[in-house]
């Protein structure tokens, strides 16, 4: 009971911990323009136009590697998690014949808590995995915030200023990719939306 108390003890230190740097990073970020000196960007005259290619190229490249982490997964983890099924199954089948056996109901349970367990490893494999990946496609170029852009605004401020815009430019791009394909279609599909809703009420405006 004391070992519990203390484990649980110890991981709401953890978060409280997490939670502190979160906090502290937020406050620095925010206080960047006080001591830093920045000049504002400007976007290209076609950046608008530019959204739904950038973005349909970003859901290829998430398509892709999402294809490629299932690939590396399945022939990673796929064969200890096909034998532990198939251990549940055998020890559903003999607790379907000995129903009141405790200890093959307790191993059954034990094997799926392992399984519950496994899958959320595995889970987690995937994102981080993605995230890198995600943030490498950034790192070796392709980039979200650079391509709308104008590059001569871009040019023209402080150099810490340009490597903060790059790092944040290559976190917003490993971030996008790291959502999926499916959620940058959903994007897709909400810039569309809000794009024929505007042009909608300004042919209705003019109408009038």
């Amino acid at each position: 009971m004391t070992l519990l108390c203390s484990v649980s003890i110890g991981k709401e230190e953890i978060m409280k911990a997490i939670s502190i740097i979160f906090y502290v990073i937020i406050v620095i970020t925010i206080s960047l323009p006080i001591w830093l000196t920045t000049e504002a960007v400007s976007l290209k005259e076609t950046a608008s136009s530019m959204i739904i290619p950038l973005l349909g190229s970003l859901f290829v490249i998430a398509l892709f590697l999402e294809r490629s982490l299932d690939v590396f997964l399945t022939t990673w983890r796929a064969e200890g998690s096909e034998k532990l099924n198939q251990e549940i199954r055998n020890l559903e089948h003999q607790i379907s014949k000995f129903e009141d056996n405790k200890d093959l109901i307790s191993d059954l349970e034990k094997k799926k808590q392992e399984r519950i367990e496994r899958s959320s490893k595995t889970r987690l494999i995937a994102l981080w995995s993605g995230l890198f990946f995600g943030l490498l496609v950034g790192v070796v170029g392709i980039r979200t915030l650079q391509t709308l852009v104008d590059p001569v605004s871009l040019s023209q401020i402080p150099t810490i200023q340009l490597h903060l815009f790059r790092v944040l430019d290559v976190l917003l791009t490993g971030g996008l990719v790291a959502g999926g394909s499916d959620n940058i279609h959903k994007l897709i599909e909400v810039y569309r939306n809000v794009m024929e809703t505007s042009s909608t009420k300004a042919k209705q405006q003019v109408e009038k």
